[in-house]
């Protein structure tokens, strides 16, 4: 696929992330905790590096099943700590399994992970690297306020925009129209 959105042109890595999974409607549960894990991952550090290590996460984290990962013992979160094919950094490790335990909680309260997420989708679509919306303020706070741990505004506004809740996709990108059509059926 041909694109225009400049960071994709940096590594074939990041082109094909850009092509087939950035910014599309995602709408399952470990999906979604996926992606939200894995953008807390990146924190200070590059994208490419992460995804060079998500087949190993997906495989030590139950393939992102969160009601799997929420029944993990300390002494196997130590020894994915360690693992050299992981990000070695214990409370980004630790926080996957804490949110996996929110995750299913608020399971427990809304009829999907991905219900709750969505409530959280800008009404509005603004124009690509504009400002957060308040949206992912309150999807930060609302995660923030039930414990989640390693989310902040950038990480999150990253996490919306990979999960097609908010379109950023550059102006000229053949993508930008897909995901605004994709979006007007949700």
């Amino acid at each position: 696929m041909t694109n225009n959105c400049h960071w994709q042109s940096q590594h074939p890595s990041l082109q094909h992330y850009h092509d087939y999974e950035w910014g599309v409607v995602t709408k399952d549960d470990h999906l979604l905790f996926e992606k939200l894990c894995l953008e807390s991952l990146q924190a200070g550090l590059s994208w490419r590096i992460v995804l060079q290590k998500r087949e190993a996460y997906r495989h030590h984290f139950a393939n992102f099943d969160f009601h799997k990962i929420a029944t993990f013992k300390t002494s196997a979160i130590d020894l994915l700590c360690d693992h050299p094919k992981l990000i070695r950094h214990r409370k980004k490790c630790y926080a996957i399994v804490n949110n996996a335990k929110i995750a299913c909680q608020i399971t427990q309260k809304h009829p999907s992970f991905a219900a709750f997420i969505w409530q959280f989708a800008p009404k509005k679509q603004h124009a690509p690297h504009h400002l957060p919306p308040e949206e992912v303020h309150l999807l930060v706070q609302t995660l923030q306020q039930h414990g989640w741990q390693w989310l902040g505004i950038t990480t999150a506004y990253a996490f919306m925009e990979a999960a097609g809740l908010i379109n950023n996709h550059d102006q000229d990108c053949p993508r930008r129209a897909l995901l605004q059509a994709q979006t007007r059926c949700r």
